[in-house]
């Protein structure tokens, strides 16, 4: 039988289909067969061999690859079709904020740290199993007075408050005491579950989120992410929502701490 060389590799793959019944394919001392129309792989460095006769979907591409047929490119070099956008917090895992993005589209960051550094990276797929990453990007807001809460759709509503504003917090854990025999004082039993109450009063300014858009805030889809100029972030569930006073009045917000994952308010 008589073999050519098409191809030689150097830590390439090679997939090459066998039309005809007897066909073969030698690489690397190893010699290749398979049942009429399905697919021989191979993976290396060095030539490749084949038997005369009818071949198709012939695929070379750039190191190790083990996705379906393709035309026209290799893995390394497949234009990018859509993007993810992540982001990090001084380091923190990513999060991903938005797939499937356009190549010319544009995504805002709804909930980014008030202070430190959010930095972000575009990771480009293709019609292929295959993905890269860009470049981190890096920015700082250093927001030096709005205290803010998000809710809604994706984080979109935007409520603000600066006016001699305050948060009080209040931790607890759930403990039981027991007596026992032979003791004198009770001892402690600790559970895991917790609980962060926060209350946020503030005095509402001409240019802050105005009264009448406070007294919906109670009504909004949970979660809700509190931001400061601390960078402190927090997902949680409003408790309440009062008003006092008349034509700018004190705003008092309440909420507790919540397991929300922030991921969960992408999807």
């Amino acid at each position: 039988m008589r073999y050519e060389t098409i191809a030689t590799l150097a830590n390439e793959t090679y997939v090459i289909t066998p039309l005809e019944e007897g066909q073969a394919l030698h690489f690397n001392g190893n010699r290749y067969t398979g049942p009429v129309g399905e697919p021989i792989r191979v993976y290396g460095t060095g030539p490749v061999e084949i038997s005369q006769g009818k071949w198709g979907n012939r695929l070379r591409a750039t190191g190790k690859y083990d996705g379906p047929y393709f035309d026209g490119y290799t893995p390394s070099t497949v234009p990018a079709e859509f993007l993810t956008l992540q982001r990090s917090i001084d380091g923190s895992p990513w999060v991903t904020l938005a797939e499937d993005i356009q190549l010319d589209g544009a995504v805002t960051d709804p909930i980014p740290a008030l202070a430190g550094t959010n930095t972000y990276r575009a990771v480009s797929k293709t019609v292929l199993p295959t993905s890269a990453n860009g470049p981190n990007v890096d920015y700082q807001i250093n927001e030096p007075k709005w205290h803010y809460i998000n809710t809604g759709p994706h984080m979109s509503e935007v409520y603000r408050v600066y006016g001699n504003p305050n948060l009080s917090r209040q931790h607890s854990r759930n403990r039981a005491t027991i007596h026992m025999a032979g003791r004198a004082n009770p001892i402690t039993i600790t559970g895991e579950n917790r609980s962060s109450t926060y209350t946020l009063t503030a005095q509402l300014t001409p240019d802050a989120t105005p009264p009448n858009q406070w007294e919906n805030l109670e009504w909004t889809p949970d979660p809700i992410c509190y931001r400061d100029p601390s960078g402190q972030r927090i997902l949680g569930t409003v408790n309440g929502t009062e008003l006092t006073g008349s034509k700018w009045p004190e705003v008092s917000v309440a909420f507790t701490k919540t397991d929300y994952q922030e991921e969960e308010i992408y999807e």
